[in-house]
């Protein structure tokens, strides 16, 4: 059995709609017409009417994680300092969609695409930044399959946000943004049972309060934090 890798893409700077372009992107990823697909590939009966395969995937996909490997689904927006970018997803076998990514954006050299990948076997989590056919940022992470202690070992911000058609003081702004998400991760381990003392154990709920108004606090800051009339206005990242 094939060792999943999954991969979410984002892409920076799309001016047409998301519904339009992950038909394109299918086309010049994987060669694949979601209007017109081969259901007998993903191991379907030949009767099935490729026409409306596509739909029928996109709807077990909202109930149940079903693995179709090479298939593109829709995925939440990533939003950032008020710009929003498209974000799809889609399972591979054994190695990040890079190459994939990589020749599609030949083909959309105004676009930038970040690709998140989880290779799900071995944990290995990674980071590419993609444009004009060139992988011009990376990051790559050797982390636990089995837990979240790899968010304690191995923290990041996202390489994303960095791409963002943002201006200076969204930039800044940012970064509030970045500690908020590691404090997150910070607390999300901490439910990690077996990576931490007996749930009743006082050091753990004091550690887990403490955690918990840091993010409440960094919350109400963000609410009032602002760096629009801060910095030069002409001042360029």
């Amino acid at each position: 059995m094939a060792n999943t890798c999954s991969n979410v893409i984002t892409v920076i700077g799309l001016t047409k709609s998301a519904e339009d372009f992950i038909k394109e992107l299918s086309i010049s990823m994987f060669n694949i017409d979601l209007d017109a697909m081969e259901p007998f590939k993903w191991s379907e009966d030949a009767s099935v009417d490729g026409k409306t395969y596509y739909q029928t995937l996109v709807e077990e996909r909202r109930v149940e994680r079903a693995t179709h490997y090479c298939v593109l689904f829709p995925n939440e927006p990533y939003n950032r300092g008020g710009v929003t970018a498209s974000r799809f997803c889609v399972d591979t076998k054994w190695i990040p969609v890079v190459p994939e990514i990589v020749k599609a954006s030949e083909s959309h050299p105004d676009l930038a695409f970040h690709v998140h990948s989880w290779l799900m076997s071995d944990g290995q989590v990674s980071e590419y930044v993609v444009r004009n056919g060139n992988v011009i940022e990376a990051i790559k992470r050797q982390v636990s399959w089995c837990a979240l202690d790899w968010l304690v070992f191995s923290p990041s911000a996202t390489l994303l946000a960095a791409h963002l058609p943002l201006t200076f003081p969204q930039r800044a702004a940012s970064r509030v943004q970045d500690a908020t998400d590691i404090f997150k991760d910070l607390r999300s381990v901490l439910e990690e049972r077996w990576l931490v003392a007996s749930p009743s154990d006082a050091k753990v709920q004091l550690t887990k309060k403490t955690v918990d108004e840091t993010l409440e606090y960094l919350s109400e800051v963000a609410k009032v934090l602002t760096f629009e009339g801060v910095f030069i206005d002409d001042l360029k990242p």
